[in-house]
């Protein structure tokens, strides 16, 4: 029984109430028209939105289309590199396992092969300025066990079948940095610089490779214009058929453009890799009589876990005698690359480690653990489907309710604190460094992006201006070729939602 004083308490305390709640109740209102005006300004009709905020017990604060399935270009890698904290053991610790080792193989006659074996590191470098994790490294270990011949080096990239490039990626994009193959066996991300300048003596573009990328055949057909874009756009192409490592540069730039480097693609990682140890082996007056060959696995239907009747596809062991490795730097590093710089390479390699846990390194194998992770994230199937650990297949779908489910189901994993620093920070680095500054969440937005030909995307965590943690994830999708990049519209709301909570 409620006493007197007790009840003459409540009476006064309800109106209280009741305006706070009708306050509460007016204030989400206006967010939501203001959020619907931002959204569906005139310049984005066509943009189909997708938007889950959450607080930090689940609820759900904001949802616009949550069970609409989105394209989410690189918010893919949220899932991929989830799946790894939770599934690949000792992600913070220096790998054996995944390290690149030499082994020799005698022949009859003349001096032996050299078989250069990838582990699944993506760490490996050929840079000029290498001072850890090199591939001159290696080189060294042939002199410190006295081989000073060796006929063919060969690049053995088997530990993953080879699936050098996903369903769905488009094929203008191969030829680029972001499009590369992948492979087992990886150096300097498995891409060629180019450094592209303009000529003040010439009416031509000179182009020069960095060291040790000299690979490909280039036909240069890019010239110079007096005349100067008013864009500042640059209006040099790069063209590399399917196949070939030949590349033709064409376009044109004004007179005195400062020089820059493109990043090319290449087709073979595993016979560039031997291609670019012969000069580290020639330097250390190793005399190299073949030339720079490839082995690579065929895929097979037992790659595929829906189909894997009589067992794990086998992985060729590396043939001859072991001369030493090169040990791989924790994944930690590879994962965080991945995240702040939205690295595709490093996140399909992931994806493939992910697949030797119950598989032999396909992609299929690595899929199967990002739906897991899902699953266990509490999402429902029919809320996915993905292709590939990067996002770069415009086949990858996920609803936003399902990718905010898992962002705050990370922040309940005995691994959720390194996971969230592998993330950009708004106004401060990665791909977020240049978003969000002088706004309220600068410095307090962790969050992954996600850029397609219209699709741009960001999921993660915002800390509001009353200090509270929230989960969101936000996609557009089906943005007109002619409509500004959807960017600007999604941080103007975010910034808006971080204002009044």
């Amino acid at each position: 029984m409620i006493g007197s004083s007790s009840r003459h308490s409540w009476l006064r305390l309800a109106p209280i109430l009741l305006c706070l709640a009708m306050l509460n109740a007016c204030s989400t209102m206006g967010l939501n028209r203001h959020i619907d005006a931002t959204l569906n300004s005139p310049e984005m009709t066509g943009t189909r939105w997708g938007l889950v905020v959450m607080d930090l017990t689940g609820k759900e604060l904001i949802a616009i289309r949550p069970d609409e399935r989105f394209a989410p270009a690189s918010n893919t890698k949220l899932v991929t590199t989830a799946a790894a904290f939770g599934f690949l053991p000792q992600i913070d610790q220096p790998s054996v396992r995944a390290g690149t080792s030499l082994w020799l193989v005698e022949n009859e006659t003349g001096p032996p092969d050299l078989i250069l074996r990838g582990g699944g590191d993506a760490m490996l470098s050929d840079a000029p300025d290498c001072i850890e994790h090199c591939l001159y490294q290696l080189a060294d270990l042939l002199l410190e066990n006295n081989i000073t011949s060796i006929n063919n080096i060969i690049g053995d990239d088997r530990l993953f079948p080879d699936e050098r490039h996903a369903p769905g990626w488009s094929w203008e994009d191969l030829q680029y940095y972001y499009g590369t193959a992948i492979s087992a066996l990886v150096v300097d991300d498995n891409s060629l610089a180019l450094e592209i300048m303009s000529d003040p003596e010439s009416d031509q573009i000179q182009l020069r490779w960095e060291d040790g990328d000299a690979i490909f055949p280039v036909v240069n057909q890019a010239t110079i214009t007096p005349e100067s874009f008013d864009d500042g756009r640059k209006r040099v192409r790069m063209s590399r058929k399917g196949g070939s490592n030949s590349l033709r540069v064409y376009g044109s730039l004004p007179k005195g453009t400062q020089s820059y480097v493109q990043n090319i693609g290449i087709e073979d990682p595993a016979l560039t890799a031997a291609q670019k140890l012969i000069p580290h082996l020639i330097s250390r007056k190793i005399s190299v009589t073949g030339g720079p060959r490839a082995l690579h696995r065929e895929l097979v239907l037992a790659d595929e876990p829906e189909h894997r009747c009589c067992g794990v596809p086998l992985i060729p062991q590396p043939e001859g005698a072991y001369i030493g490795m090169l040990s791989a730097p924790p994944m930690l590093d590879s994962l965080t690359v991945i995240n702040k710089d939205s690295n595709n390479l490093h996140a399909e390699v992931a994806l493939r480690r992910l697949g030797l846990v119950e598989g032999a390194g396909s992609r299929e194998d690595g899929v199967l653990k990002m739906q897991q992770i899902l699953s266990q994230a509490g999402a429902s199937k029919s809320a996915y489907d993905f292709t590939d650990g990067s996002g770069l297949s415009v086949y990858n779908r996920i609803s936003p309710r399902a990718m905010a489910k898992l962002v705050l189901y990370t922040e309940k994993q005995s691994w959720g604190t390194q996971w969230r620093e592998t993330l950009p920070i708004g106004g401060v680095d990665g791909s977020l460094e240049k978003r969000f500054k002088d706004t309220i969440l600068e410095g307090k937005i962790t969050a992954k992006t996600g850029t397609l030909t219209g699709v741009n995307a960001l999921s993660g965590f915002l800390e509001t201006a009353r200090g509270k943690t929230l989960v969101f994830s936000f996609f557009a999708n089906d943005r007109p070729s002619d409509a500004p990049s959807a960017r600007k519209k999604i941080d103007a709301v975010l910034v808006d939602i971080a204002q009044r909570y």
